[in-house]
């Protein structure tokens, strides 16, 4: 799905599962979002501004984040504080690069780059531990 700096439109596949169902919905609707951001981008922003998309990844990231450091403190998941240290890193990131679009709209391309590789690269090897560690909990009966 990533390759280089001309991306295609995101599609959500079973490759993106990470075997826990909350995390896999809210991964689902993130791919969305990208998606969305991505069709503004190619038809123009007629009703809703960039702000607007970029507001609602933004708070729905930060959602997500918390929502899955809530399941790693309800499993024990020993890579806790890594996980907030590098949700935060990517939230910080996130909001760089969203005053760079307020100050030069048409990178716009940019965030749509930024927020695809984030998406792959964090859920295909961070999020992908985190469910096997819950799995693994779960079939223990914990």
């Amino acid at each position: 799905m990533y390759k280089s700096a001309m991306y295609e439109v995101p599609e959500w596949s079973e490759n993106l599962l990470v075997g826990v169902e909350q995390i896999d919905l809210q991964h689902q609707y993130f791919v969305f979002l990208i998606h969305q951001l991505k069709v503004y981008i190619d038809r123009g922003f007629k009703n809703i501004s960039a702000y607007d998309i970029l507001t609602e990844i933004g708070s729905y990231a930060r959602f997500h984040f918390k929502s899955e450091e809530n399941f790693m403190i309800e499993y024990n998941y020993p890579k806790l504080k890594e996980q907030e240290d590098e949700h935060k890193k990517l939230i910080d990131e996130f909001l760089v690069e969203s005053v760079k679009i307020e100050d030069h709209p048409r990178d716009l391309m940019n965030m749509y780059d930024f927020l695809l590789k984030w998406f792959v690269d964090h859920t295909s090897s961070k999020d992908l531990e985190i469910g096997e560690f819950i799995k693994e909990q779960r079939e223990k009966g914990l």
